[in-house]
């Protein structure tokens, strides 16, 4: 269930294949605005409550207030644990992988898309195995960013796969995006090592 915020909270990938928003000012009012909803919303409705802090983690995230969003994820995963819902459990703790991969604290977010991964491979739950792509692509931005360029296109290559098979356009965009400026930087590596 998404929430409508009445702000800007479109964003674009730059060529380091950061989120980047269109217009920073609007995302950061609406990260406050879902700040403000997520401490109004009544506490008999969980649900919701997890949802807008699931929400607002993930946008102050790309504002770049990551304290704000460590925080909130936290918040989400603790609800989400105590109503039952494995499946959101992990989805966030996986989101918070790319928080800590902003972070620059890349044994932590290391260490979760690795287990993550090999979790989703093992698992007979259809919604736990709807996450692969999004655990393949990450894992693979964050090699990208360790200029693990061959590492990181084979999980684009692989993310790719899973995104066409489930019709995402938008996120079959993105991974393309990724892949083709990772093959752009592996044949620019091999015309240097070729002419050396």
């Amino acid at each position: 269930m998404k929430i409508e915020i009445p702000y800007n909270m479109k964003f674009f990938i730059n060529n380091e294949l950061n989120e980047i928003p269109e217009d920073l000012e609007e995302m950061k009012k609406g990260v406050s605005w879902l700040k403000d909803k997520s401490e109004e919303v009544d506490q008999n409705d969980l649900a919701k409550k997890a949802n807008l802090l699931s929400q607002l983690a993930g946008y102050a995230r790309i504002v770049g207030d990551y304290s704000l969003s460590e925080e909130s994820f936290n918040m989400a995963i603790k609800i989400l644990d105590d109503l039952g819902n494995p499946e959101l459990v992990f989805f966030n703790k996986l989101r918070m992988a790319v928080l800590y991969q902003n972070m620059k604290n890349l044994t932590k977010s290391n260490e979760i898309y690795s287990k993550a991964i090999k979790f989703i491979r093992g698992s007979n739950s259809k919604k736990v195995k709807n996450y692969l792509d999004f655990a393949l692509h990450n894992y693979g931005k964050q090699l990208f960013e360790q200029k693990r360029y061959q590492e990181a296109m084979e999980l684009f290559v692989e993310a790719h796969e899973v995104k066409i098979g489930k019709g995402d356009i938008n996120s079959i965009k993105a991974t393309e995006l990724a892949m083709n400026l990772t093959k752009e930087i592996l044949e620019n590596e091999e015309e240097e090592t070729e002419s050396e």
